[in-house]
C-alpha cells in the first residue's frame, strides 16, 4: 500500500486558481490530493491512495467529521487544506452609484453569499480538522486566498473585505489556540484567466495591463513553496505583480467606482482611459 507524507485538500479545484494548484501537487510522488466539488466522488466508505475528486458537503459538520476522520486514516506527516471557493463581488448599482448588496437577508451589512462561502465553509473544514486530528502529530496547514483591495476602505467590496477580516481573525486564533498549525492568509492581485474577463467583460478596455496580473501557475508555485515551509501561526503573504505607474489614488473610492462601471457594463463616467501599450 502506498504511503503520503502530504495530503493536500483543495476545495473549489475546477476553479482557476483550484486547478492550478492541483496542476502543482499532482506529480509530486509523496503528495496526494482530495479535490472537493459536487461533482466529486458520492459516499465513499474509504478515501483511496490515488488522487481523486470528492464530493463533501462543507455545510454539513458530520460529512466534514466523516472525511476528515478518513483522511487521518491515511497516517500523513501532514494535511493541507487550501480554500478556493467564494465569489468576489462589486456592489455598485449602476443607475444610483450607490452600494448594493446582493443578498443580505440577516441585515448585517454583509452578502450573505460571501459570508457563507469565504467565511463559513473555510471554518467549518478547518474545525473538522481540528477536531479529529486529537494528539496526533501530523501538521495541519490552512491557506485562505483573498485580494489585496482588502487594503483600502472601499464601499463597494466591503462585504468582502468584512468577511476577510472575520476569516483572518478566526484563523489567527486557530493557529495561536493549537500547536502544529500553519494559518495561511494569501492576498493578491487580478489572476490572469478567462474566468477575470467573463466577471469584468470590459476590463481590456481600461488602463490594466495583464501582462502584470498574475498567472494562476505563478501562484499555484508559490503557494506550495509556503506549505512546505511548515511554519507554525499565522502568517500573510502578498503576491502580485506591481505595474508601473500604478499609485494609491487608483483605488480611492471615487476612481474605483468610475474603473468598475466601465470594466463591468461598459458605461463611462469620465474620459475614456487609454488602453495599455
Amino acid at each position: 500500500m502506498d504511503s503520503f507524507k502530504n495530503i493536500v485538500i483543495i476545495s473549489g479545484i475546477s476553479g482557476t486558481i483550484g486547478n492550478a494548484l492541483f496542476q502543482e501537487f499532482v506529480f509530486d510522488k509523496d503528495t496526494l490530493i482530495f479535490g472537493i466539488s459536487r461533482r466529486g466522488i458520492k459516499n465513499l466508505k474509504t478515501l483511496p491512495h490515488y488522487t481523486c475528486i470528492v464530493d463533501v458537503n462543507l455545510e454539513d459538520k458530520k460529512d466534514i467529521a466523516n472525511f476528515s476522520k478518513k483522511v487521518f486514516s491515511l497516517n500523513p506527516e501532514s494535511i493541507s487544506y487550501i480554500h478556493c471557493i467564494g465569489p468576489f463581488k462589486t456592489e455598485l448599482d449602476r443607475v444610483t452609484l450607490q452600494r448594493k448588496i446582493e443578498i443580505d437577508d440577516d441585515g448585517d451589512g454583509l452578502d450573505d453569499e460571501i459570508y457563507k462561502n469565504i467565511f463559513i465553509l473555510a471554518k467549518n473544514m478547518a474545525v473538522g480538522l481540528i477536531s479529529q486530528r486529537q494528539n496526533s502529530p501530523i501538521h495541519l496547514s490552512f491557506v485562505n486566498i483573498g485580494s489585496l483591495v482588502e487594503n483600502y476602505d472601499i464601499s463597494i467590496f466591503r462585504s468582502w473585505t468584512g468577511v476577510r477580516r472575520l476569516v483572518r481573525e478566526e484563523f489567527k486564533r486557530l493557529a495561536s489556540d493549537f500547536k502544529d498549525i500553519s494559518s495561511i492568509d494569501i492576498v493578491v492581485s487580478s489572476i490572469l484567466s478567462v474566468t477575470e474577463l467573463i466577471a469584468r467583460p470590459y476590463v481590456l478596455g481600461t488602463d490594466n495591463d495583464p501582462r502584470y496580473w498574475l498567472k494562476p501557475q505563478d501562484l499555484a508555485k508559490r503557494v506550495k513553496a509556503i506549505i512546505l515551509k511548515r511554519k507554525d501561526g499565522f502568517r500573510q503573504y502578498k503576491i502580485f505583480h506591481k505595474a508601473p505607474g500604478v499609485s494609491h489614488d487608483r483605488f480611492k473610492e471615487s476612481e474605483m467606482v468610475k474603473r468598475r462601471l466601465f470594466e463591468h457594463y461598459g458605461l463611462i463616467k469620465s474620459e475614456p482611459r487609454k488602453k495599455f501599450k
